[in-house]
């Protein structure tokens, strides 16, 4: 993480109180924010988030301690994603192809679910590219999609990426009401027979 960016810091007291600063130093698992730490405890839990819309993450930490306007926090080893999407996504296990360019080999994958707004599909290798295109058959029709590359999550086995479509035709925009509307009734089917 860069010096500078901004941390937002989550006092988990009743009621919770947030504090914002920027990061000014960091050590393995231990950061230095600024932000007024007086009357904060050794040892009281917080909350801390990083990033913007869409890769917002979010991590636990515990007061270390305060001096010269700098408060000392020991956090969690690693950052979890914080799903902040504000439309309804539904689960789906479509086969998908995506390109990372015009004359790339598509690479096959499973779209994991999709809302209004994009999709997570899971694919086997890394991606380097910020955008992307998905080709979806589904149902007699097919469409390729331009998507943003939100956030990556990757292991040794799968690479899973939040996408964000981008500048669909209204013939594309068409399509995916289609699959948002096959998944929902997908959906229900499912809650009335559990």
């Amino acid at each position: 993480m860069e010096i500078g960016t901004a941390i937002v810091v989550v006092r988990r007291k009743a009621p919770p109180e947030k504090y914002e600063g920027p990061l000014v130093a960091e050590r393995k698992s231990v950061l230095g924010l600024r932000v007024d730490a007086r009357g904060w405890a050794v040892g009281e839990e917080l909350l801390l988030f990083e990033g913007g819309t869409g890769r917002r993450k979010v991590t636990d930490g515990r007061f270390v301690a305060s001096r010269d306007g700098v408060a000392v926090v020991k956090i969690a080893p690693h950052w979890r994603l914080l799903d902040t999407r504000d439309r309804t996504r539904y689960a789906t296990a479509i086969e998908i192809a995506m390109h990372t360019g015009p004359r790339s080999r598509p690479q096959p994958g499973v779209m994991t679910d999709i809302s209004n707004g994009g999709m997570a599909v899971q694919v086997a290798t890394p991606v380097a590219e910020e955008t992307v295109e998905i080709t979806i058959e589904h149902e007699g029709f097919s469409s390729r999609l331009s998507c943003r590359v939100v956030n990556a999550e990757s292991d040794d086995e799968q690479t899973v990426l939040h996408l964000q479509f981008e500048g669909l035709s209204s013939a594309q925009a068409a399509f995916v009401r289609n699959l948002l509307a096959w998944a929902a009734e997908m959906a229900e089917v499912v809650r009335l027979a559990a």
